[in-house]
């Protein structure tokens, strides 16, 4: 089917007229070989000055006197009339200018205008793939169209005049369908939000738990240290490894409900362990704290609990005043762990 043109209206039409009837005139005028100046339109009233010019017979019986054409002409003031020429010389540069603008926008809004890529060299794509929906297509500018969307453009459109409502019904379904997507996204948005509380809650739950035990197992490490120092050193050699409190959450696995695992051994007694068992990390200082004297608390408190394990620790106080009570079979594997504690809180204490 050959191009189908859409009807100018009135005034499209009377602008189209303007605009080739200024370009003929513009033409016409750079065609004149002889002449430099612009040829007026013949109902403006110019009148020049005539003093250098020879003035016409007159006739008495004719009327007796200049004809009304040089005595009006006489009668006017050079300065107005040189205004004016002037005024119509600006007048006509501007239209000339403007109808080099128009020009000039219309090249430059088609190469800025929306690229439309054809219907047919779009692949294998379908007219409904290359368009969003029905709406979108009819927003589309048809002189981009081919023959064939064009068609298409001109039968939906019609299409929607002619079934308002079932157009209307359309539009309400798209609408309701458009409330269901956002009301299951806020549904899963919400999901999301409590399955990330309810994460963030058992995990602060299992750090707490994690921290009570270290506190538990503080204390009984003092308490059974209390409790060695109190017994007199003739008691006999009944300790195995696993009674000596030693400085490691490890060491107080067996009192706790859940246990599981192996026993303590001596490579349990690490650095790290001894470390996080000791030295718990505090919660920050706070900022307004003058002259950081919470900071220095904390760093002295650090210092005598270490101090007070090395004590305890050390070879030659706990060979005088433990060793004896420990069973022979234990004995050396105690000594191998006495010495992996003192290398850590030697290191340890070497940072304060």
């Amino acid at each position: 089917m050959g191009k189908l043109h859409l009807k100018r209206t009135p005034e499209e039409e009377l602008a189209s007229r303007k605009r080739k009837q200024r370009r003929l005139d513009k033409k016409r005028r750079k065609e004149e070989p002889y002449s430099t100046k612009r040829v007026r339109p013949a109902d403006y009233d110019y009148v020049f000055d005539t003093s250098g010019l020879p003035q016409p017979h007159h006739d008495e019986a004719h009327g007796g006197g200049p004809s009304e054409y040089y005595t009006r002409g006489c009668k006017r003031d050079p300065e107005v009339l040189n205004a004016e020429l002037e005024e119509q010389a600006f007048r006509d540069r501007m239209f000339d200018a403007l109808g080099d603008d128009e020009r000039l926008d219309g090249v430059e809004a088609q190469f800025n205008d929306y690229a439309h890529v054809p219907h047919r060299w779009g692949g294998s794509t379908t007219r409904k793939q290359s368009y969003e929906n029905e709406d979108s297509f009819l927003h589309t500018d048809p002189q981009y169209l081919d023959d064939e969307e064009y068609a298409e453009w001109v039968r939906l459109g019609m299409y929607r005049k002619t079934h308002a409502a079932e157009y209307a019904e359309q539009e309400r379904q798209k609408a309701a369908k458009a409330a269901r997507k956002a009301e299951e996204r806020a549904r899963r948005k919400e999901t999301r939000r409590l399955e990330k509380a309810a994460a963030e809650e058992r995990r602060l739950h299992k750090a707490h738990k994690h921290a009570m035990r270290f506190v538990e197992a503080r204390e009984r490490y003092e308490k059974r240290w209390n409790e060695l120092l109190a017994e007199p050193n003739e008691a006999a050699a009944s300790l195995m490894f696993a009674d000596i409190p030693w400085p490691v959450l490890a060491a107080y696995r067996h009192e706790a409900k859940d246990h599981e695992g192996s026993p303590l051994t001596v490579e349990d007694l690490t650095l790290d362990s001894i470390s996080a068992f000791l030295l718990p990390v505090s919660a920050p200082a706070p900022a307004n704290a003058a002259d950081t004297s919470v900071e220095e608390s904390r760093k002295k408190e650090r210092k005598e609990r270490l101090r007070a394990s090395y004590l305890r620790f050390h070879p030659d106080k706990f060979e005088g005043r433990l060793m004896k009570r420990i069973r022979p079979e234990h004995q050396e594997e105690v000594k191998s762990a006495v010495g992996a504690v003192v290398r850590a809180l030697n290191t340890l204490m070497s940072d304060y």
